[in-house]
């Protein structure tokens, strides 16, 4: 027996209720005050943006140079520094160790942290750690390379080599915090059932439409 046209197929009553629930548990999280709202953000997002909130209240022509990860990056570089050299001399004049054992002990422990720093508070990834930790090592292995070539060849140059080494330092941070943003901590789509890439986590909550 054929429908009319003006024959409406009716939904079953568990899919209309089950939209109208997930409908209703939306409005209560976009809904939501501030003081709720700020009380599900993370830890990790809130000292990101306690550290780089500075950055939006820029001119615009300086906000499209200064972004707030190269901000954040910059600024975990300094601390994860001052860690290194405060570990470095605690273990140098506190303990009887050798110095190429303290040297490691202390670079490898600043290195460990600015890995999670830089993961968690400034890039704010999710993806899994262990990839982007292998990642990381080999943008240190690189930073070496760096270091070392640069050093050399601009002191061969006739560069001083305070200056020279200071010059390889600012190639190495060009060089990490471009690796970092675009490879170690970028975060990889995902695919969907029908086959497109859907990025993970995009953090957007999209109300399902109800048909009356």
């Amino acid at each position: 027996m054929r429908r009319s046209a003006g024959y409406a197929q009716r939904k079953p009553a568990s899919t209309v209720a089950a939209g109208q629930t997930r409908l209703r548990a939306s409005h209560d999280v976009n809904d939501a005050g501030p003081a709720v709202q700020e009380k599900n953000v993370r830890w990790p997002d809130r000292a990101g943006n306690l550290l780089t909130a500075w950055v939006d209240r820029l001119p615009p022509g300086l906000r499209r140079i200064v972004s707030r990860e190269l901000a954040g990056f910059a600024i975990l570089g300094a601390f994860t520094f001052t860690v290194d050299l405060g570990l470095l001399t605690a273990l140098r004049y506190g303990t009887s160790l050798p110095l190429p054992v303290a040297v490691s002990i202390a670079y490898l422990t600043a290195f460990a942290l600015n890995f999670v720093l830089n993961r968690t508070v400034n890039f704010r990834s999710h993806a899994p750690a262990g990839p982007q930790a292998l990642r990381y090592a080999v943008v240190l292995v690189g930073d070496y390379a760096i270091t070392v070539g640069a050093s050399t060849g601009l002191t061969m140059l006739g560069l001083p080599f305070p200056v020279a080494r200071v010059i390889a330092s600012m190639f190495v941070a060009a060089f990490t915090y471009s690796a970092s943003r675009w490879w170690v901590f970028r975060e990889r789509p995902e695919p969907t059932a029908e086959g497109d890439e859907t990025p993970r986590d995009v953090g957007i909550l999209v109300s399902p439409a109800v048909e009356p």
